[in-house]
């Protein structure tokens, strides 16, 4: 696999895991989390986010400070951009919720801000929340003040309760066109406010299993190259080879393509991939250019999270 021309590496802005390391299990270790930065690396990301999935307090909070921890290494915060939160203040409706556990699934309260601010040394960067939760709108501007970038997934917001988040400081979506139930009313759904609001840039995941080639070129149409991002949202079991597992609370199937999923339920749980098997998958699409690439997979997410360079040397 050849790295794009012209860029560095690949940013990813969500990664759960990678190798068997979960970044939202209780058996999250420092020794673990270094070498999951390592295997990233292998595969040329070179800046990402840790992404922790909704979870208790007391589990977040701990392993916030022992990737927080890391960063002493050189080789960890050069890569570490910050984390991403996702959960726990989404739906709750089955299919919305997707892989995350309803246990966990809370309602969204500022004290929370507090607490994670606190354990990860002031690295949250970004959280994702849905936007038809009550009082939504009230978190959003007090994450936005905390300089944490507020993205929108796992919901069945309508329009009117997508533009109220807007209006507050929501700035992109989470991997738009997943986290939804299999079966939707044609109109009344989160997917057509979210392509048509201008002021929400999009994330997605193009490894071949989350979206259609055809959905790829609509979204991308729909917000410009310059308002898309790719993400892997890397399974703890990306890379992993063909098998049964227990991963995120799920029992999980690798099959011999790659497609990573709950056989129970058919849903998807996480990605396979990491960004360097994505850029592959959008290769092969013929609406897409080497420096369209470059964009979705280096350019975008570092101007989302407002970095115009990288603590990276050489």
């Amino acid at each position: 696999m050849q790295r794009l021309k012209g860029i560095p590496g690949y940013i990813d802005l969500q990664v759960n895991g990678i190798k068997g390391i979960d970044y939202s299990s209780e058996e999250l270790s420092s020794d673990a989390f270094v070498f999951s930065c390592k295997e990233l690396k292998k595969n040329s990301t070179i800046g990402f986010l840790p992404t922790i999935i909704t979870s208790p307090d007391s589990l977040l909070l701990r392993n916030l400070g022992i990737m927080a921890s890391c960063l002493r290494f050189k080789e960890v915060s050069r890569m570490v951009l910050g984390f991403h939160l996702e959960g726990p203040f989404i739906s709750r409706e089955d299919g919305a919720r997707g892989a995350h556990s309803l246990q966990w699934v809370a309602d969204n309260n500022l004290s929370w801000l507090a607490k994670v601010r606190k354990a990860s040394g002031g690295r949250v960067r970004m959280v994702t929340v849905s936007a038809e939760q009550k009082g939504i709108a009230g978190f959003i501007r007090s994450a936005r003040r905390d300089g944490i970038v507020v993205s929108l997934g796992h919901q069945l917001a309508d329009e009117g309760q997508i533009a109220l988040a807007v209006k507050a400081g929501a700035s992109s979506l989470t991997h738009l066109g997943n986290g939804l139930p299999q079966k939707i009313h044609r109109f009344e759904n989160p997917l057509w406010p979210s392509l048509a609001e201008d002021r929400l840039k999009a994330m997605m995941i193009p490894d071949g299993w989350h979206l259609p080639e055809a959905l790829v070129k609509v979204i991308i149409r729909a917000k410009g190259i310059d308002n898309v991002i790719a993400v892997s949202d890397a399974s703890p079991l990306a890379l992993m080879p063909p098998g049964d597992y227990r991963a995120l609370e799920n029992r999980v199937r690798i099959d011999r393509r790659g497609k990573l999923f709950n056989p129970d339920t058919g849903y998807l749980v996480g990605s396979w991939s990491t960004l360097r098997q994505c850029v592959e998958w959008m290769r092969g699409l013929d609406f897409l250019d080497g420096s369209d690439i470059a964009k979705l997979v280096y350019h975008n997410p570092l101007k989302l999270l407002g970095i115009k360079k990288l603590p990276l040397a050489g």
